[in-house]
């Protein structure tokens, strides 16, 4: 039978749950340390270095050294992608027996990133239509490592499983990646058409789900330092919901993004996040230091979370630079995803596109986390940022999960970049820990004075 509450003990757990403090209910089984391989090339003194770095961190990861001299970053061709990347990794989990213990997979900065098109085909809407295009990002691409996704390509309409993209079967998840049962992790699925996308199944009927593909994320950035400094970063996030803000900048109420735009603020909303500026109108948001071409653009003052929205999109004017203007502003853990093609080109020594921000940059300038894309994605296929940021804030999901539950497709332009491992926890306004206290205090106040009457 449940004992009451005594004038000796007091239950605060009623004290604090009036201030909208509770404990924690248990929490479900998450991504841990010896659930992560992490790739690096020991031949690139980059990669070496982010690797030993990392190991330090989380010393309890799986680690495997391509050892390849002739492995440049970058870009890679399809068939070097395979020979060079993929296969080694192949042999490594199963020569150790960890296909199936190992969940996620971490690539360094010195690993390429876009794998080029096949066929050479030009990533247009053309021939996106036609079920032509094969470039992918090789983080993308090794989501699913046991398949043979160019087998049969000749530069025909949908000649192979790496023609297009492949619908994510762990996309708008709420759950670990660990929650999925991963037995058939190097089983052959089975692909069938779904419009200009293909679908994985386990069997004829039977719709694969988390437990058949791997999560991939990278440590990248334009040099190794800023890399590992952004790995320190991640660890032991907090973040306050009243005054670290998330910027999400829309450029018109009637934008190809909007719903998502919207959906993100409700979502916010919903966990109570409140440091939120949304913007639906002309003015182009940056942070507050220095400045830029666009004469749209405002200044958000204070410290950063999170900048979400279409950066060099943002309209006809110049934006270049505008992730250097939150130099200063950005918290530990901040995220940054926008509606720009080749934001996660960069890395590797490639340049920039235009005046697009890339996230390279905003590694730079001293943010954490990054949604990128390799190549031209096409709107349809960014990460929804309603999905990504409430997991993720919350603590529900590690950084790596979040993020691929907001990725509609698999075999396709996005990067994830970021220590995979990372979580975030919200902490109270100061003025709630201080209430805290205070009914903490008066508790074991009126404890005392009862034991001494």
């Amino acid at each position: 039978m449940a004992k009451s509450c005594s004038r000796a003990t007091w239950c605060l757990i009623f004290a604090f749950a009036g201030l909208g403090i509770a404990a924690a209910a248990p929490a479900e089984a998450t991504l841990a340390a010896d659930q992560v391989l992490i790739v690096y090339n020991s031949a690139d003194a980059d990669s070496l270095a982010v690797y030993n770095h990392y190991q330090s961190v989380h010393p309890q990861v799986y680690a495997f050294d391509l050892n390849d001299a002739t492995l440049a970053p970058g870009n890679i061709s399809y068939s070097n992608f395979e020979s060079k990347v993929r296969d080694p990794i192949r042999d490594y989990l199963t020569t150790n027996n960890l296909v199936e213990q190992v969940h996620a997979i971490t690539l360094t900065k010195g690993i390429p990133h876009r794998i080029n098109d096949i066929n050479g085909t030009a990533g247009t809407t053309l021939n996106y239509g036609l079920g032509r295009l094969t470039y992918a990002s090789a983080d993308s691409e090794l989501a699913l490592l046991w398949e043979d996704l160019d087998a049969g390509e000749s530069g025909g309409t949908f000649d192979s499983h790496a023609d297009n993209l492949i619908i994510n079967p762990y996309h708008r998840q709420s759950r670990s990646i660990t929650a999925f049962d991963r037995s058939s992790i190097g089983s052959n699925k089975n692909f069938v058409r779904q419009s200009l996308a293909w679908q994985l199944r386990d069997d004829a009927t039977t719709l694969t789900d988390g437990g058949g593909i791997y999560l991939v994320a990278r440590l990248d950035g334009d040099t190794a330092a800023q890399v590992n400094a952004a790995v320190d970063r991640a660890q032991n996030i907090r973040l306050n919901p009243r005054t670290d803000r998330v910027i999400i900048d829309d450029k018109n109420t009637q934008s190809s993004a909007s719903s998502s735009f919207n959906a993100l603020n409700n979502a916010l909303s919903t966990i109570d996040y409140d440091a939120v500026t949304y913007d639906q109108g002309p003015a182009f948001l940056v942070g507050d230091s220095g400045d830029v071409a666009d004469p749209d653009a405002v200044a958000v003052t204070g410290p950063v979370s999170a900048v979400i929205g279409w950066g060099g999109n943002h309209s006809g004017a110049d934006q270049d630079g505008y992730l250097d203007t939150f130099d200063g502003q950005l918290v530990d853990g901040a995220v940054f995803s926008s509606f720009e093609s080749f934001n996660g080109r960069p890395f590797g020594g490639l340049g920039a596109f235009g005046d697009q921000g890339s996230v390279a940059e905003w590694i730079a300038n001293g943010g954490t986390f990054g949604i990128g894309n390799a190549n031209e994605p096409f709107t349809f296929s960014i990460a929804d940022a309603d999905h990504v940021l409430p997991g993720f804030f919350t603590g529900e999901l590690s950084w790596i999960e979040a993020a691929w539950s907001g990725i509609p497709y698999l075999s396709w332009q996005q990067l994830v970049v970021g220590d995979p491992l990372a979580r975030v926890t919200l902490v109270p306004e100061p003025g709630v820990m201080a209430w805290g206290g205070t009914v903490l205090a008066v508790v074991l106040l009126r404890r005392r004075t009862e034991r001494l009457h």
